[in-house]
């Protein structure tokens, strides 16, 4: 697949992004490399980000999560900010043994992928200690779940930075947070670079970051990777986002995969362009032939108000499984961009 003439942008500014029609252009098929692809997220992004790689395990062979959860660990009960998933401050309420034997029972029934695949995986976690939304206890546990699942050493675990809730970049931009503000559009520098850390946790080593980006951002239809094209009624915009570095504009492209997930509140009808382009991850993409994929959210002011990615049970009762609507979707997106075009 080749850019259309109106899907390059002036990417120095980051301010103008193609349009395209009502639900955007059909995602392409850019022929990524499919052994190597991997995911990400902040806070409800984190929490899809654990729910994909686990019932997806084959397909995600790498995660990198900020400030979330255990997987499964709210299990459809009512949700509120009291719930212990997300207030244990210690991570021994979580019930982190009765959560790895349901991974179990279901990669065993087949609801999930086998197991077996999570033993080789590449996790990062990043839990900030003054996080006061999503307590570190959720990040203690978070770490206990990976580690009865993960072999030794593929696990990066960092709970020592005084961070509040966020997503954590190098990028020292007006609209960055410094590191202990909560605070729109949660994205903070805390003088480290996580995103050099984890890229290289999941590929070996990674090419130094670009100074200015050479590639396009470009915007999809989501509909189309539901069964019944309705987007909305799972809380999913209509439409996601895709930078695309000029190495990967081929259909034989070879170039990795990922896929990182904002947060609630975070998405691009929410705070614009912000997540998209502060997270720090397209510069490296540039440099390291990486396609990065930004699935979104829609607000629901019904069932989900602050457009968060579902971790309780909104979407049905099978919402961390591979049929839950949510990862399906997102398992559908890379087997796109990873089929040769």
């Amino acid at each position: 697949m080749k850019f259309s003439a109106k899907q390059f942008l002036a990417v120095a500014g980051f301010t103008v992004f193609m349009t395209g029609g009502a639900y955007g252009e059909a995602l392409g098929r850019y022929g990524a490399d499919a052994d190597t692809v991997t995911i990400s997220g902040i806070s409800s992004g984190g929490m899809m980000t654990v729910q994909a790689h686990v019932a997806y395990s084959g397909t995600f062979k790498g995660a990198a999560v900020f400030a979330a959860m255990p997987y499964y660990c709210v299990q459809g009960e009512k949700f509120s900010p009291k719930h212990p998933c997300v207030a244990s401050t210690s991570g021994t309420d979580l019930r982190i043994a009765s959560l790895v034997e349901i991974t179990k029972k279901w990669a065993a029934a087949g609801i999930i992928d086998p197991v077996a695949n999570l033993n080789t995986a590449k996790v990062y976690i990043f839990h900030g200690t003054q996080d006061t939304l999503v307590h570190p206890g959720a990040g203690i546990g978070l770490n206990q779940y990976y580690r009865s699942l993960v072999k030794d050493g593929n696990i990066i675990y960092d709970d020592s930075t005084a961070a509040e809730h966020a997503w954590i970049t190098w990028q020292s931009r007006e609209e960055v947070n410094s590191c202990t503000i909560k605070a729109p559009p949660f994205i903070s520098n805390c003088n480290t670079d996580p995103q050099k850390t984890f890229l290289q946790h999941f590929y070996g080593s990674v090419s130094e970051k670009v100074a200015s980006l050479t590639g396009a951002f470009v915007e999809f239809d989501q509909t189309e990777f539901f069964n019944d094209g309705k987007a909305a009624e799972q809380s999913v915009a209509d439409t996601g986002w895709v930078y695309i570095p000029a190495a990967c504009n081929k259909g034989n492209s070879n170039c990795r995969a990922h896929v990182a997930l904002h947060g609630c509140t975070q998405s691009h009808s929410q705070i614009g362009d912000q997540f998209i382009k502060l997270n720090g991850l397209n510069e490296y993409a540039d440099s390291n032939k990486m396609i990065v994929i930004y699935p979104q959210t829609k607000a629901d002011p019904a069932k989900n108000p602050y457009g968060c990615w579902d971790f309780w049970g909104y979407t049905g009762d099978n919402y961390a499984q591979k049929s839950g609507p949510q990862p399906r979707m997102l398992k559908r997106i890379v087997d796109r961009v990873t089929t040769p075009g």
